[in-house]
């Protein structure tokens, strides 16, 4: 039945009284298989073809569509109800959060609120948070297509053994040219994982993947290989994202062998440096008009004049108090025009992908290191960073990321001040080699801007470490959604920023002096920092605060929302992106509901 070729009894199950009537006459019988157009001359020229099936006197009996149509969904309505069974161990015919969770146990998955969470929700359950076949019929035939693909990558173009004795020859295929008859034996698993470029991984880790997954067909007894009817039922147990996006062998890898430490699949460097900077030109773009704004303002103490707060013709800004953020943006689009606001942008956009990348990227390669050197006796990594862990990923990423983006940086802020530097990125680029010394030129403030990222970067991802961890003791040990993070790493955003504040004045006056006929009035960033306080006050140090607030906090919660989101989407991390062990409770119960459709 699996290979869709009707010869036994029960396939005379809904076939028409001519079919049968031909079935009984002629003996024995041999269908025409409905997953095929080859005819019934060249389907029975292909099994006498066989040495070893000299077959005399068959009868071809070609099933009409509509009959082959209702066999397929026969069985496949069969199959899944076999594996609903499974996942309902007491028959009431609704699987809540225990259930859920007792099969998730069963095949090594994460068991966590959040890992639960997003199956109950992928499975769109009923209000009484259980989900019954009609859910799970629908589910699981909205991800066959993704089940296939993710069958076919285990399967690659390895040899195996055919999935019905006698047919096929040896390859991943049968004669049907369907793969959903293929096995994958250890060999082909281990194939699996190389190709995936998944290092560490021996013939023993392959014989768990096999034995973790055979014996869970039909008829339930372990073999040495395991066919797609077993890969499905884990597959189904699967978030979206993670299938989707090509994990499925190394989550079943995970799943097989937890105690053992093993390399990441390939791509999934590639994908949280994407991830890292789609999240940071989605950031900034979204916030340029207000990055333009701080940077004007920062630049008033080079530029005093009447006392007149307007942007004139030539770009030069007079005043004698610092104008607010919504005043320099209405003056920047009277006078230049909604172009004007996002000047600089495109040098931004190309420094922050980089920048942004590396730094994610960075910080998230030393924070797994630092959770497996203290794994635990059983070889499972630690689950948080200590205080100090995260400081020192914080300043690692952030120093490492300024020092390779930060000429960038220094031709962004020269083209966004007013009277900067004006054209393409290439000509603007030119006119700063040109005119302002060469190279050094596009280092001017490093010194300043490197400790204020260094100390920004530690400050930021350690009080977002932090304040994910605080949330989830808050709310019961659940971990927050890409929204909610998004939130706290604004939060954590804002409170680094009051404390490095002066050094960001200090580096943007660094950079910015002698430009547009401003004078070179500062030699250090000590020198400017201690000017800066006697012409002005202390308060001048804090220039632009309230501008970069209202900047900050935006951008750097949409920055990490789309981090989360795009590294959740794109299965950036695998399982261990799930709390793996948390026991989980029914809600319903909990809330005082009914347990399930049949206490309704």
């Amino acid at each position: 039945a699996s290979l869709g070729v009707a010869g036994a009894p029960t396939a005379c199950q809904g076939l028409s009284a001519k079919a049968k009537a031909i079935m009984v006459a002629s003996r024995p019988t041999v269908m025409a298989p409905p997953r095929t157009s080859a005819a019934p001359r060249a389907f029975l020229a292909q099994w006498r073809a066989r040495p070893h099936r000299r077959l005399v006197g068959v009868s071809v009996v070609c099933l009409e569509p509509h009959e082959g149509r209702m066999i397929r969904a026969r069985e496949a309505h069969q199959r899944l109800a076999a594996a609903f069974r499974d996942l309902d161990t007491d028959g009431s015919g609704f699987v809540d959060r225990p259930k859920l969770c007792a099969a998730l146990e069963s095949y090594g998955l994460p068991r966590g609120e959040d890992y639960v969470d997003e199956l109950m929700a992928q499975y769109k359950c009923d209000e009484f948070g259980a989900i019954t076949f009609a859910d799970y019929r629908t589910y699981a035939g909205a991800r066959e297509r993704a089940t296939r693909r993710a069958w076919r990558e285990v399967l690659g173009s390895a040899h195996h053994r055919p999935a019905f004795p006698g047919w096929g020859n040896g390859t991943d295929r049968d004669r049907t040219g369907d793969d959903r008859n293929a096995r994958a034996d250890v060999f082909t698993v281990l194939e699996a994982t190389k190709r995936a470029g998944i290092d560490g991984v021996d013939a023993a880790d392959a014989q768990k993947m096999v034995s973790l997954l055979s014996g869970r067909g039909r008829n339930g007894s372990a073999h040495d290989a395991v066919t797609y009817e077993e890969f499905r039922r884990y597959a189904a147990l699967l978030p979206d994202a993670q299938l989707r996006s090509g994990n499925a062998t190394w989550d079943w890898l995970a799943a097989a062998a937890p105690e053992r430490e093993h390399g990441k699949p390939r791509g999934q460097r590639r994908k949280q440096l994407f991830a890292g900077g789609l999240a940071g030109i989605v950031g900034r773009t979204a916030v340029a008009p207000l990055d333009r704004a701080r940077t004007i303002i920062q630049d008033m103490g080079l530029v005093r004049g009447p006392a007149s707060s307007v942007l004139d013709k030539s770009g030069i800004v007079h005043t004698t108090k610092p104008p607010n953020a919504a005043q320099v943006c209405r003056d920047v689009l009277r006078n230049e025009g909604p172009a004007g606001l996002f000047r600089g942008n495109m040098v931004s956009a190309l420094k922050v992908v980089p920048a942004n990348a590396l730094q994610f990227a960075i910080f998230h390669k030393m924070k797994d290191d630092f959770l497996r050197a203290r794994s635990d006796k059983d070889g499972a990594p630690a689950e948080q960073l200590l205080l100090e862990e995260r400081l020192a990923s914080g300043a690692v990423a952030g120093a490492l990321s300024t020092a390779a983006c930060y000429p960038l940086d220094t031709l962004k802020s020269q083209m966004a001040v007013a009277g900067g530097l004006r054209g393409s990125v290439v000509t603007a680029a030119t006119q700063l080699f040109r005119d302002q010394g060469g190279l050094r030129a596009f280092y001017k403030g490093i010194g300043p801007t490197l400790l204020c990222d260094v100390i920004g970067s530690a400050l930021g991802f350690t009080l977002y470490e932090t304040f994910q961890t605080m949330y989830r003791e808050a709310n019961q040990g659940r971990r927050p959604n890409p929204l909610e993070k998004g939130a706290l790493g604004g939060l954590g955003a804002c409170v680094s920023l009051t404390l490095t504040m002066p050094l960001e004045v200090v580096m943007t006056r660094m950079r910015v002096q002698g430009l547009g006929h401003r004078p070179v009035l500062y030699k250090n960033a000590l020198e400017c920092l201690r000017l800066s306080v006697q012409r002005e006050g202390l308060k001048s140090l804090w220039l632009g605060t309230g501008a970069a607030y209202v900047k900050i906090f935006p951008q750097l919660a949409i920055t990490y929302f789309v981090f989360e989101l795009a590294s959740e989407q794109l299965g950036v991390g695998g399982l261990g992106r799930y709390e793996r062990s948390k026991p989980v409770t029914n809600k319903a119960v909990d809330e005082g509901k009914p347990s399930g459709p049949v206490a309704a």
